[in-house]
C-alpha cells in the first residue's frame, strides 16, 4: 500500500512538473513571438522610414535635374540633414542609385567603361553630388589618406593628369552621354 502511495504521489508530481514545464515552454514561446513582432513592427517603422525619406531625396533629385549643378549643394545638404536625423540609415547604400537617378544611369556607364569599382563609383557618386572630402570621408568612414587614394585610383582609371579636376569630368561625361541618349 505504501509503494502505491508513493507511486501515485510520484505520478502526481510527475504530472504537475511536466504540466508546469509545458506551460514554462509555452510562456516563453510566446514571449519570443511578442518580441519578435515588436522587433518586426520596428523593421517596418524603420523601412517606411527610410522609403519617405528617400522618396523625399527623389523628389528633389528629379525637380533639380534641369539644373543640377545649381542644387547639387542643396541635395548634399538635405541628404546629410536626413542621415543626421535618421531618416535614411546609410548614404553610402542609396549615392549610386541617386546619382544614377540624377543622370538617368550615367553613372552606372562610366563604372563600366573606366572599370571603376564601387568603393571608386560611390566617391565619384559623392564628389558629382556635390559632397565635400570631409563629408565624403565621413560617409564612407574612412580617412583623409583612404579618400585621397581612392581619388588617385579614379583620377588614374579615368586618365585624368593632376591639375584635371574629378568633379569636371564626371559633370562633362553625364552631359555628353545625356545628350547623345547613350
Amino acid at each position: 500500500m505504501i509503494i502505491w502511495v508513493v507511486a501515485v504521489a510520484a505520478a502526481i508530481v510527475a504530472a504537475f512538473g511536466v504540466r508546469y514545464l509545458w506551460t514554462r515552454s509555452e510562456m516563453a514561446a510566446a514571449d519570443k513571438r511578442a518580441q519578435a513582432k515588436v522587433l518586426l513592427q520596428h523593421r517596418r517603422e524603420s523601412v517606411q522610414k527610410e522609403v519617405a525619406a528617400q522618396r523625399e531625396l527623389m523628389e528633389l533629385l528629379y525637380y533639380s535635374c534641369d539644373n543640377f549643378a545649381k542644387h547639387s549643394g542643396t541635395i548634399a545638404e538635405k541628404m546629410e540633414q536626413m542621415y543626421n536625423c535618421g531618416s535614411i540609415q546609410g548614404v553610402c547604400a542609396n549615392i549610386v542609385h541617386l546619382a544614377n537617378l540624377v543622370e538617368n544611369g550615367a553613372m552606372d556607364k562610366l563604372a563600366r567603361e573606366y572599370s571603376l569599382t564601387q568603393n571608386e563609383q560611390r566617391i565619384c557618386s559623392y564628389i558629382h553630388l556635390g559632397f565635400k572630402w570631409q563629408e565624403c570621408c565621413t560617409a564612407e568612414s574612412i580617412t583623409e589618406n583612404a579618400y585621397g587614394a581612392r581619388c588617385s585610383r579614379i583620377r588614374k582609371k579615368l586618365g585624368l593628369s593632376k591639375e584635371e579636376k574629378i568633379p569636371v569630368f564626371i559633370a562633362d561625361y553625364c552631359n555628353k552621354v545625356n545628350s547623345s541618349g547613350l
